[in-house]
């Protein structure tokens, strides 16, 4: 497996946390975790389980913006790489232009090696 380089910053075990912050707005997990339960169950936040292994996270005024991202993350599978469309999908989980532009360059090598 490959190491994420210097500069790339996961939100792995902080989407909660950034989602609360209002930094977040769509997350996208394996499973639902227990600690966005009470969440869940006040509304202030919400769920669609794509598929079994794939959990959309969002707070409820994206979920335009939610169903837009499944699409994305469909798109991508079917066609593979795609740097535009992975951008989309960087922009969506809240991630920075330049943490993206760092993982797409990381991807890029990786792909070429």
């Amino acid at each position: 497996m490959h190491e994420l380089p210097a500069g790339i910053a996961p939100h792995d075990g902080q989407e909660l946390d950034l989602m609360l912050a209002g930094t977040k707005h769509i997350a996208m997990l394996e499973c639902v975790y227990e600690e966005f339960e009470p969440y869940l169950q006040s509304g202030q936040l919400k769920h669609i389980e794509h598929n079994e292994y794939t959990h959309i996270i969002y707070t409820p005024d994206y979920e335009q913006e939610a169903q837009e991202f499944i699409r994305l993350i469909d798109e991508a599978r079917a066609r593979g790489f795609v740097a535009d469309l992975e951008r989309k999908i960087g922009r969506a989980l809240g991630y920075s232009e330049q943490d993206i532009e760092v993982y797409l360059r990381h991807i890029a090598h990786l792909l070429v090696e």
